[in-house]
């Protein structure tokens, strides 16, 4: 290439001088001429690597990486150009087999995940991406979204309406039977498209074990609350039916007797407000749903338990971040449920020292909204960790043992949780996640 570009050079010159009168012309026709031969050939090698670099770019734009570029005939710089074009095109067809291999294995591993896989697709249509999936809607296999409906007539809407992020328990029709499946969502980007990626988990057993173990529990407390009711009811009445057939000798005996019936009657009261209070479990209102700025909202909740927090010589920390966080939730269910929260540290509180409530409203790791109630108080032993949202369950003397199930039926409908945190530090802290 240097060589044809001096030699083009030099006849360009002679050609100049034989112009200007300072090479005869007989001298110039040769320069011409080997300048022409010049420019034909280096145009001719400029077409070549045109062709090579086209060859070139159509390789990889077609992924063909079975094509050789070693050019070592047409000079030094083609055999330059050549070997660094195959060894781009090498590592291409070695990038693209890694791909490849790691497509292969995701396919694999979503196929042989036990969670039941769905895919949809801007359009609508529906794709069931993995073994469990095909399995789980067999001998159907729903290929829209309005497919569903086979399965449950409320599915379809569910699956459209469901937040990334959010779970949801479900009820599907299935061939075998009817199970409950926990539905939770993502969305992705691809291209320009958005799509949606749904997981199912059959949940059938362990809820089904759960309710089972809750039933036994709420029937063992049931069943404590009503026999210490009805015990002395039973006996005070059988009491006050022998104390009036003695009536008419024993005139104290009539005495007796309505003190037996008065006790009667307070201990009818008892098991009515006990009535009640389960009443109250079972008919919670829907919630009413607006948005509540939480650093106004708990500057309210302070003030409503000012008096009972200066009784007790406790300091309430409240903090909000950030300060603008807002939340729609129901206002009078969420003053209640944190109220209750309150009151319950405050009776944790009765015998700290420099007793402190402090709570926190936050955005979680996932953009949740967390409202946390902590105190320092003793904490709740691990021997009861698990039963304290049971209802009716209370270590309180005098206590009715719904405030936390009642809470959490609250949350339940807010399609959130409330936890019980451990602390480092001892204490107490409940947790409610919207």
């Amino acid at each position: 290439m240097i060589l044809r570009l001096v030699f083009l050079l030099a006849g360009l010159l002679l050609i100049s001088f034989s112009i200007a009168g300072l090479v005869p012309l007989p001298f110039a026709i040769p320069g011409s001429g080997l300048a022409l031969f010049m420019l034909w050939s280096l145009i001719g090698q400029i077409r070549q690597t045109n062709e090579a670099l086209a060859r070139f770019l159509e390789s990889v734009r077609h992924a063909d990486f079975t094509q050789g570029f070693t050019m070592p005939e047409k000079g030094a710089g083609f055999a330059e150009l050549g070997a660094a074009m195959t060894a781009l095109i090498r590592h291409f067809k070695s990038s693209r087999a890694v791909q490849e291999q790691d497509i292969r294995t995701l396919r694999a591993i979503i196929d042989h995940v036990p969670a039941p896989l769905l895919k949809l697709r801007p359009d609508g249509s529906l794709v069931l991406l993995n073994h469990a999936a095909r399995r789980l809607f067999a001998p159907q296999s729903p290929v829209k979204l309005s497919d569903l409906a086979h399965f449950g007539p409320d599915l379809p809407g569910i699956f459209t309406d469901i937040a990334p992020g959010e779970n949801r328990l479900l009820s599907v029709r299935l061939s075998d039977g009817t199970v409950r499946l926990g539905l939770s969502a993502a969305e992705i980007i691809s291209g320009q498209a958005r799509q949606r990626i749904y997981a199912l988990q059959n949940l059938s057993g362990a809820l089904e074990a759960t309710e089972i173990e809750a039933w036994q529990q709420l029937v063992q407390v049931l069943t404590h609350e009503i026999m210490n009711s009805l015990t002395p009811v039973a006996s005070l009445s059988k009491t006050a039916s022998d104390l009036l057939a003695r009536a008419e000798t024993d005139p104290e005996a009539v005495l007796d007797a309505r003190e037996a019936v008065e006790t009667v009657a307070r201990r009818a009261g008892t098991l009515m407000q006990f009535v009640g209070s389960y009443r109250s479990l079972t008919r919670l209102a829907k919630p009413k749903l607006e948005s509540i700025a939480l650093l106004d909202f708990l500057d309210h909740l302070e003030r409503l338990v000012a008096a009972e927090l200066e009784q007790q010589q406790i300091h309430l920390r409240c903090s909000v971040s950030p300060p603008t966080l807002s939340l729609l939730a129901d206002r009078a269910q969420l003053e209640q449920m944190l109220i209750n929260l309150l009151r319950n540290a405050m009776e944790a509180l009765s015998v700290t020292k420099a007793p402190t409530i402090h709570i926190t409203a936050r955005i979680g790791v996932r953009g949740r909204v967390l409202i946390t109630v902590r105190d320092n108080g003793p904490g709740i032993g691990d021997e009861i960790s698990d039963r304290i949202f049971v209802p009716f369950f209370t270590t309180k003397r005098g206590g009715s043992g719904i405030g936390l199930a009642l809470a959490r039926q609250i949350m339940a409908g807010h399609k959130g949780s409330i936890a019980l945190e451990q602390t480092t530090n001892g204490g107490a802290a409940f947790t409610l996640r919207f």
